[in-house]
């Protein structure tokens, strides 16, 4: 009566779990689970700085701010023109080196400084008697190399230096913006284009011309005494403003012209704002399309359905990098995988998670699967029961004259990682293509599988080892196409 009341019991348990556990695998969505912080780094040090474009990047995110112009501080205030700002989106590649150069600002016009000139700003600032202040950029040549001002991928101008005239205050000019002569003259100094730099402001007669801006250079005041404004540095340099040997105008310098990246934006700094460069980027970030699989009932030594997780890259312009994953437990597998390397923007990878106890119980781990944006972990979960009890017969006992006839067994030729499966009589395979499962186990835990598509004929059958596989009894447990058959084998 006891075992019945075993069998009872595993029917009655059976028959729940089968309710509560469907077939299929339960999913959860989730949106980034794992999702690293946009980076950021800004450069204010006059001169440049080396930026390279980190593994899996291929966009960054630019902002520059043009150096001002130098201004008067003798008798009145006069400012010297505004820096531009700059900014947009610039494509890239991993490994990739941007070379920073922050512009230096023009410095100021003091007393006793109108007879020489104070020298411009750092990257193309014109000196001036007061300096024009230098241009901050991005570009793909460090300074040095040639053709490294062509390589320039986004400007932002520089201002020019303030004018000075008796009665008057020629302002320089903003980057992008004429050095003003509010005598209604000519003294200041032109903008840099896009094509061509600023003309040198034009002066009374018995006085000096500024220089015209060059290319990343503004315009120089070349009078001796009394001289303008220096240009601003830029794509193409501000013209500087002409000077006067009486001091009675003094031209203020041109401001330079800027490169903005396609569809960026442009803009001009607060008097006070300091010349910068600063680079953005999108950090990894990764989904999983479920977080948790719950495997239907699966009996001991034998294997579930495979479950597929995705892993998606969410991120816009940022590869993913996905490594390979481990499990702690041998109760559930890893199948197909292709998850393991880099993963554009929007694509996915796909990982296949089996369930296949050794023993009845309950059974739970987690699967991590590492990435560069972090880790993306998965709760799985099985309940295996064992298989009922069957009874049998008592073999009928046959009389002592007869002799029994010689047994003959299925052998195994096991190695440390297979085990060749020699039939005492071998299945035979009807048609090429059937799909064959076996499963070797021995006190309910499985030591080796096989899921193989047979050609027709005898069934040759070889079997990947889970776990060493000792000299013993073990159960084959054989499924050809919907035919399932157990027998004994010995190795």
């Amino acid at each position: 009566m006891a075992k019945k009341g075993v069998r009872a019991g595993n029917s009655v348990r059976t028959m729940i779990l089968r309710a509560l556990l469907p077939a299929a695998a339960a999913a959860v969505l989730i949106a980034a689970p794992a999702q690293a912080a946009p980076v950021s780094v800004t450069y204010t040090a006059v001169g440049e700085s080396v930026f390279t474009v980190p593994d899996g990047v291929h966009a960054v995110d630019v902002s520059l701010t043009g150096a001002r112009g130098g201004s008067f501080d003798v008798i009145h205030f006069v400012r010297g023109g505004r820096g531009a700002t700059v900014s947009g989106r610039l494509a890239v590649t991993p490994g990739q080196k941007l070379y920073a150069e922050v512009g230096g600002p023009g410095e100021n016009f003091t007393s006793g400084s109108s007879t020489h000139a104070l020298p411009g700003g750092a990257n193309g600032g014109g000196a001036g008697h007061s300096s024009g202040g230098g241009a901050s950029d991005l570009r793909t040549l460090p300074a040095g190399a040639s053709g490294s001002l062509a390589a320039r991928v986004a400007v932002a101008g520089g201002g020019g230096g303030a004018g000075w005239g008796l009665g008057v205050q020629p302002v320089g000019g903003d980057a992008g913006v004429r050095g003003t002569d509010p005598s209604g003259g000519q003294a200041g100094g032109h903008p840099g284009t896009l094509t061509a730099g600023g003309v040198g402001g034009k002066a009374p007669a018995g006085s000096a011309d500024g220089t015209n801006g060059t290319l990343g250079q503004g315009g120089e005041a070349v009078l001796n005494n009394y001289r303008g404004g220096g240009g601003g540095g830029g794509l193409y340099g501000g013209g500087g403003g002409a000077g006067h040997n009486s001091g009675t105008l003094i031209g203020g310098g041109g401001g330079g012209s800027s490169l903005v990246p396609t569809a960026g934006t442009s803009g001009l700094a607060g008097g006070a704002d300091p010349a910068q460069v600063t680079i953005s980027y999108e950090g990894p970030t990764a989904a999983v399309s479920a977080t948790r699989i719950d495997f239907a009932v699966t009996q001991p030594g034998a294997v579930s359905p495979s479950h597929t997780l995705e892993v998606t890259n969410t991120a816009s312009s940022t590869d993913l990098n996905v490594s390979p994953t481990a499990l702690a437990t041998d109760d559930f597998v890893l199948g197909a995988s292709t998850c393991d390397g880099w993963i554009a923007p929007g694509q996915k990878c796909r990982i296949a998670v089996r369930y296949a106890p050794s023993a009845h119980g309950h059974h739970a781990t987690k699967l991590r699967i590492n990435t560069s944006a972090g880790p993306l972990t998965v709760d799985l979960a099985g309940e295996s029961v064992a298989p009922e009890p069957t009874t049998t017969a008592p073999a009928p006992v046959q009389p002592a004259t007869t002799q029994a006839a010689p047994v003959v067994s299925t052998r195994l030729h096991c190695t440390a990682k297979r085990c060749t499966v020699a039939f005492a009589n071998a299945p035979r395979i009807a048609k090429n293509g059937t799909r064959v499962r076996a499963t070797l186990t021995q006190g309910g835990r499985v030591y080796a599988t096989a899921d193989v598509k047979a050609r027709r004929g005898t069934l040759r059958l070889v079997l990947k080892n889970r776990r060493a596989v000792k000299p013993g009894t073990y159960t084959l447990k054989l499924q050809i196409g919907a035919k399932r058959t157990t027998q004994t084998a010995i190795a």
